[in-house]
């Protein structure tokens, strides 16, 4: 339960002020200080801020249009509740477009705790499957894709999967979510 307060206290103070799942723009939204649209540079901050530099594990990968320059895709870092991935967009410029938040709520009745812990949080989801939050147009009755949008659900092994993402073009598989996951189950071992 501690744990579970913790992570809580760390989604950030703006969140209370969030109201009513209409009100809730993803956008704003910040998952242990980290926001959608910030530069490698603010999340390198960041994670020294919060002493978590140690931990983070960058993938790089050819740069688009450059393809002898290296750049970052993805972080992922072990944090005491699960593991944290933040996806940059393409280029040397890459901003901060989808984290991933896998949350390990294996103890008996957390992954449930967590749920509701997110929907008090948050408040009604504009989607039930998953669960979804998002500024629709007044005419969509679910998250359209062209909009950001904030995610709950179940992950593999009891995990719980919040995931933050800008609108996306067309919706491959993410591989984000995998990535955590198989950074959980190797910190397992």
């Amino acid at each position: 339960m501690h744990r579970l307060i913790s992570w809580l206290l760390a989604l950030g103070t703006a969140l209370a002020a969030t109201g009513s799942a209409q009100a809730l723009n993803p956008a704003s939204v910040d998952i242990l200080g980290f926001r959608l649209g910030m530069s490698l540079r603010d999340v390198r901050a960041g994670l020294a801020a919060q002493g978590l530099a140690g931990r983070a594990h960058e993938v790089s990968a050819p740069c688009a249009g450059a393809a002898e320059k290296r750049c970052v895709s993805a972080i992922r870092i072990r944090t005491a509740d699960g593991v944290l991935t933040l996806r940059f967009g393409p280029g040397a410029e890459g901003l901060v477009d989808t984290i991933v938040y896998a949350l390990d709520g294996r103890g008996a009745g957390e992954s449930a705790m967590i749920r509701s812990a997110v929907t008090d949080r948050f408040g009604r989801p504009n989607s039930l499957h998953p669960m979804a939050w998002c500024r629709p147009p007044i005419d969509a009755s679910s998250c359209p894709p062209d909009r950001p949008r904030l995610t709950f659900e179940s992950g593999p092994s009891g995990t719980s999967v919040l995931t933050l993402s800008l609108p996306q073009v067309s919706e491959p598989p993410d591989p984000s979510v995998a990535a955590a996951s198989d950074a959980l189950n190797d910190s397992r071992k």
